[in-house]
């Protein structure tokens, strides 16, 4: 199977993935039959991803409770209950959901994290860790960072965030992917630079801006993710509390990326990958016909 006909298997196999994970073992069965009759590699496919779910689901935190009886035999949290992972990093892992209490329908993304791991990461205590990421996300409001729904605490050790679950992939790939070219690459980079200035309006630092850690969904939309790494803009007696009061390895820190980030990130940020992407194009001469709209773009 060669990537051109790859990419469409694989979507189709995910949807039906999505709608047999969370049905009885007997109906998922039934399903699954019935798909290896019309499709028995497609099938076989499906029948990897549940194999895979059903492992993953080994490593949820054990404080995590069942539905009720009779209910599918998914995990719970908060009001979500747990699909499939989607993702696992050093610090948290991210699972596909859906609203469980019937109020209404809602698909998102419930990230796990390691309290213990992240205050190692901050360099500050478990408990002041607690918090710090949903703190951070709910003070931005754009189109170009990643929305927090919910969040909440499932015991000491784990602290779960319900995030806007977006379907796409990382900035790299999607350019990689779509052969742009140096203006739709730089489009993309403008509205990360759009992300960055929304979370420094809101008083917030990133920290780890990173092709990974930005996301074009579907319809082409720019979202910057994980914040965990992030603190707030000013290290001020107000904001220590919100940092957790992390010590003084992890402020200095934050003061020191803080301010390569804002160098980095604000029109300078712009001009330089407009420069930089003129730079790699100039070889074949692309650079000089895209530099009179790049330039204009950058100073928008």
């Amino acid at each position: 199977m060669d990537a051109r006909t790859m990419i469409p298997r694989w979507k189709e196999a995910r949807e039906h993935f999505e709608a047999l994970i969370d049905l009885e073992n007997k109906a998922q069965e039934a399903g699954l039959r019935e798909l290896t009759s019309r499709d028995s590699e497609l099938a076989e496919i499906v029948r990897d991803l549940i194999r895979l779910d059903r492992a993953s689901e080994q490593e949820l935190p054990g404080s995590l409770g069942f539905e009720a009886e009779g209910a599918s035999d998914r995990r719970v949290v908060g009001r979500f209950h747990l699909r499939h992972r989607m993702a696992t990093g050093r610090l948290s892992s991210v699972w596909a959901a859906a609203r469980s209490d019937g109020a209404f329908e809602q698909e998102v993304a419930i990230k796990l994290i390691d309290v213990e791991a992240m205050a190692r990461d901050l360099g500050c205590e478990p408990r002041e860790a607690v918090g710090h990421e949903r703190r951070l996300l709910a003070r931005v409001d754009s189109p170009h960072v990643v929305r927090l729904l919910d969040a909440g605490e499932l015991d000491g050790e784990t602290e779960w965030l319900a995030l806007e679950r977006l379907e796409g992939e990382s900035i790299g790939d999607h350019c990689k992917r779509r052969k742009l070219d140096i203006e739709g690459r730089v489009r993309l980079v403008v509205d990360v630079c759009r992300g960055v200035e929304a979370c420094h309006s809101a008083g917030v630092l990133h920290l780890d801006i990173a092709p990974t850690n930005v996301i074009v969904t579907r319809g082409g939309a720019v979202r910057i993710i994980d914040l965990g790494a992030g603190a707030p803009l000013r290290s001020t007696a107000s904001e220590g509390s919100d940092r957790g009061g992390c010590s003084g390895r992890a402020r200095a820190r934050t003061q020191r990326q803080g301010s390569e980030e804002s160098a980095t990130c604000g029109r300078v940020g712009r001009g330089r990958a407009v420069r930089d992407a003129q730079g790699r194009a100039a070889k074949n001469g692309d650079g000089l016909r895209a530099a009179p709209r790049l330039g204009a773009m950058a100073a928008r």
